[in-house]
């Protein structure tokens, strides 16, 4: 049976690799080299190929070899990457499947308007088409196209080569690249165009021209391109050659494409019968897919062309590709089925154009059928376009298919030996317009005058032709009105039509024709009819909103259609709340967070919202904390009502009081926080703290004849609780007391004034120093200082020069300069240093007494300055001994003296002048024996 692309010249081969068909592999195959078979003779390869299943339509395919011809051009398809099967789930997922594209074509849909899906599906097409054409590579194999969308390409190939492509095991089919032919043979009155292209005229829509190149130096097509393009043709590209200038030979050249370019979308202007476009607005690309000057096209070229048009698509965003014009094809079909899987690549490239967004117009073809169309018109995806005479223009005879069921006669004069002859009237279908029951439209055709290649090039020496006709005319009509269509819908409803959408419009609203020759009614494209069915352009509404002092409002002001709804994002500013009354002029509407929507808008209006102040009212709390602890903070200021929290903290030996004194609410305590009652009015809330008992410090006596330490347990009169010796005896060695390694508990030492060194015991009890070292100058007359100069718990050492009155403390029990020093107090007047945590920060600080006048100065700081406390507590000049000590356990180190004469102790617990809280006697009076204080238990 002869093939029903018979009537092409074959000339390429394209192969295909292109996940949207069934890979064709016979069962048990196994992969082979499919360069292992080269010296097999070309009639034995031949008959071999006829039979290999992966061959659509094997005579065609050999043909050429078989007529003696060294080598052949066909399309082949390979078996789909797993990424491309990803992609195309993924396209379901996130797209709605056009019409046309979940029937019976073999064609899978990809999202081609997602750029990321597009651009992921051409990188996965170009690496597996590379990595099979790396492994067929040969001198037999000559690529001439390779495509973006669908996993294949074209090449030129001897039979040995075919063979080993076969071969391939990723090869499932090849398919012959059919050679093309332009569908030779005015129209906008006819269309009811004049009116609607006056208004929406194209303009923002691009239309790519799939044929034989545009002459961008036409007047009405640009006028000329710095080098190439212009401000009407803005793009384009040469597949039949492979070169970016698609503009046919000045003289030599093919016209066709011009001719449709200038139907289609060429400027305004009158010469002749021309006044321009149907979309003189719309832009255009020039996509050369004749190959040279001819007017032939292979498929791999038109293929190549239409999925130049999708990665172009939207190169100018601001008019972006939405229709193609294709007025070229051949053979007969005569159902969509057969014509979908006879060319698969070219129906996949439909198929990927649809998914992208893109309308195709294809001429039906000039063969008179009356039952079918030609290839690619019958392709389910694209709208195939008839013909019909604009005009009464007379008698006419047309060339016809022997098989035309035109009232037809013999003609030698004809290519095929038959001619129909009629009477050209307007609106009739012409004799030579194929028409099936698939037919999508007709449109205008026939003698149409339209541009020319410039000069002597082209249809005629003029820059013109009056001649243009066939349903290569009615395509590009029918492609211009669906730019114009297109350009109307984003005008009135603010977004383009999709593929299937335009077809209903053209095709829902178009006059109904009759085809004569075969009774078959279509519609004929009406393009006013088509535009006034678009939804009227809604009524635009201006919203505007204000805000009023301390607030604000976004946007200010909102566009939008009548009947629908405007919401305004409202914020008050710190110290205000937004009031939810709205005022204005618009419909009520209500609240979501602080989002308001209007009701539904009739007429500009505008809304306006306002804010009240927060009248802030506070109260101030403030804390105090008396001796054994602290409190966080001192002060807090709260909302009237509120609460406010302290954080109570009791220094070591203290326990903290559950009772709260003060004038707050009563609260209560969560740990160690307090939390008052709600505070209506200003107050203060005040902690106290008890001493555990034993946890202050008490006194002992040192012996310097026999060294020997008397330690008392408590401040009053009885035997020592813990006697022990440490140290030589009898050489002058003075006592200390401190807390050396931190662990509660005050243990004893002692300073060599001859060396300037110290030894420190960690228990009360006789046996070596843990800790000895040097520090300072020896034999100066230097006292022993001991504190807690940083606060870390752990007693140093320091030293006090009386001469100057200068005070050296260490940091560290160990040898090495001071880390502090400083002056405090007349120097040379014979005044005793003094060390304690005068102010219960933990922090031990210097003080000193004048024992002439019995008045003690102590400084809460470890620097030069003023005492900050002075006071006399005793009597005067009578040789008495100071002492410090925490003797109630508070926290704070106070004053006492020492009676040596009566061994009496007189201790005060306050840093203030008046009688001793506390008096005993402890130890043997005269003795010479030396005061001691210190928490000798842990």
């Amino acid at each position: 049976m002869a093939s029903p692309m018979a009537g092409f010249v074959s000339r390429f081969i394209v192969l295909s690799l292109f996940c949207l068909v069934p890979a064709i592999i016979q069962a048990g195959q196994e992969p082979t080299d499919p360069r292992s078979d080269l010296d097999t003779p070309p009639s034995v390869l031949t008959d071999r190929l006829a039979s290999n299943a992966k061959l659509l339509d094997s005579s065609a395919v050999l043909a050429d070899f078989r007529a003696g011809l060294p080598e052949t051009q066909v399309i082949v398809s390979l078996r789909p990457t797993a990424a491309a099967e990803v992609l195309a789930a993924q396209s379901l997922l996130s797209a709605e499947v056009p019409e046309g594209l979940d029937g019976e074509s073999d064609a899978v849909f990809y999202d081609l308007q997602n750029e990321s899906i597009r651009v992921d599906l051409s990188n996965a097409v170009t690496e597996e088409v590379e990595r099979v054409l790396g492994e067929i590579a040969g001198p037999g194999v000559q690529v001439t196209q390779r495509f973006s969308y669908q996993f294949g390409f074209a090449a030129r190939v001897t039979p040995d080569a075919l063979d080993a492509i076969a071969r391939h095991p990723d090869v499932v089919r090849i398919e012959h690249d059919w050679q093309l032919e332009p569908q030779l043979r005015q129209g906008l009155p006819l269309m009811n165009a004049v009116t609607p292209r006056s208004t929406y005229n194209g303009s923002g829509i691009s239309i790519a021209v799939t044929d034989t190149g545009i002459d961008t130096s036409h007047p009405m097509l640009g006028g000329g391109g710095q080098p190439i393009f212009n401000a009407k043709v803005i793009g384009g590209r040469d597949t039949g050659d492979n070169d970016n200038d698609p503009r046919p030979h000045p003289t030599l050249g093919n016209a066709h494409g011009t001719a449709a370019a200038g139907i289609a979308a060429g400027n305004l202007g009158t010469v002749g019968d021309y006044i321009g476009g149907v979309a003189p607005g719309a832009k255009l690309y020039a996509i050369k897919i004749s190959s040279g000057n001819t007017g032939s096209a292979t498929t791999s070229a038109m293929i190549a062309g239409w999925e130049w048009a999708i990665t172009n698509k939207n190169s100018d965003p601001a008019n972006p590709i939405l229709v193609i014009n294709t007025s070229f094809g051949g053979g007969f079909f005569s159902g969509q089925t057969a014509c979908n899987s006879a060319v698969p690549a070219m129906t996949t490239a439909a198929a990927n154009a649809v998914a992208a967004g893109i309308t195709i117009f294809v001429s039906s073809g000039n063969d008179g059928f009356c039952n079918g169309t030609g290839w690619p018109a019958c392709i389910s995806h694209v709208n195939s376009v008839g013909a019909v005479y604009d005009a009464n223009v007379g008698s006419k005879g047309w060339c016809v298919a022997s098989t035309s069921c035109a009232t037809k006669e013999q003609n030698p004069g004809c290519p095929t030996g038959w001619a129909a002859f009629e009477n050209a009237l307007s609106n009739r279908v012409t004799a030579y317009s194929n028409s099936a029951s698939f037919l999508t439209m007709f449109a205008p055709s026939n003698d149409a005058y339209s541009p020319d290649i410039r000069g002597a090039g082209g249809y005629t020496s003029g820059d013109y032709t009056p001649t243009f006709g066939g349903t290569s005319a009615a395509a590009p009509y029918a492609a211009g009105a669906a730019a114009v269509l297109q350009s109307a819908a984003k005008a009135r409803t603010g977004a383009f039509l999709t593929p299937s959408q335009v077809r209903q419009y053209l095709t829902t609203n178009g006059d109904p024709v009759t085809d004569g020759k075969v009774a078959i009614t279509k519609p004929r494209v009406n393009l006013a009819r088509a535009v006034d069915a678009l939804p009227s352009p809604p009524t635009l509404r201006t919203v505007t909103a204000t805000a009023g002092t301390g607030g604000s409002v976004t946007p200010s002001l909102r566009i939008v259609n009548q009947g629908s709804t405007a919401s305004f994002t409202v914020t008050a500013n710190t110290g205000y709340t937004r009031n939810n009354a709205v005022v204005g002029t618009c419909p009520p509407g209500g609240w979501s967070g602080n989002v308001y929507t209007t009701g539904a808008i009739a007429s500009n209006c505008a809304v306006s919202f306002s804010f009240t102040p927060i009248i802030i009212v506070t109260r101030t709390v403030t804390a105090t904390a008396g001796p054994g602890g602290s409190v966080t903070p001192t002060s807090r200021l709260v909302l009237l009502g509120a609460t406010a929290s302290f954080t109570v903290t009791a220094n070591t030996g203290f326990t903290r009081n559950t009772a709260v004194g003060g004038t707050c609410p009563a609260g209560g305590w969560s740990g160690s926080t307090y939390t008052t009652g709600a505070v209506t009015a200003n107050c203060a809330v005040s902690f106290s703290f008890t001493a555990i008992a034993g946890s202050g410090m008490s006194n002992g006596l040192f012996n310097p004849a026999t060294s020997t330490f008397y330690l008392r347990n408590a401040n009053s009169a009885g035997p020592a609780n813990t006697v022990f010796g440490f140290g030589p005896p009898g050489r002058g060695w003075r006592p200390l007391t401190g807390d050396w390694n931190g662990n509660g508990q005050t243990t004893v030492g002692l300073y060599n004034p001859v060396t300037s060194s110290f030894y420190l015991r960690n228990a009360n009890s006789g046996g070596a120093a843990e800790v000895s070292f040097g520090f300072g100058p020896a034999g100066r007359g230097w006292t022993p200082l001991t504190g807690d100069w940083n606060g870390n718990g752990r007693t140093t050492v320091g030293l006090y020069n009386p001469a100057a009155s200068t005070f050296y403390l260490r940091n560290a029990n160990s040898g090495g300069a001071a880390d502090v020093s400083f002056s405090f107090g007349p120097g040379g007047r014979g005044w005793l240093p003094l060390t304690g945590d005068w102010n219960g920060n933990g922090l031990t600080t210097i003080g000193l007494y004048n024992p002439g006048t019995s008045t003690f100065y102590l400084r809460n700081a470890n620097s030069g300055g003023a005492a900050d406390i002075s006071f006399g507590f005793g009597p005067a000049g009578r040789g008495w001994l100071p002492l410090t000590g925490d003797w109630n356990g508070n926290g704070q180190t106070t004053v006492g003296l020492f009676n040596p004469s009566t061994s009496a102790f007189y201790l005060r617990n306050a840093n203030s002048g008046g009688a001793a809280d506390v008096v005993f006697g402890f130890g043997p009076g005269g003795a010479g024996w030396t005061p001691i204080s210190g928490k000798w238990t842990p």
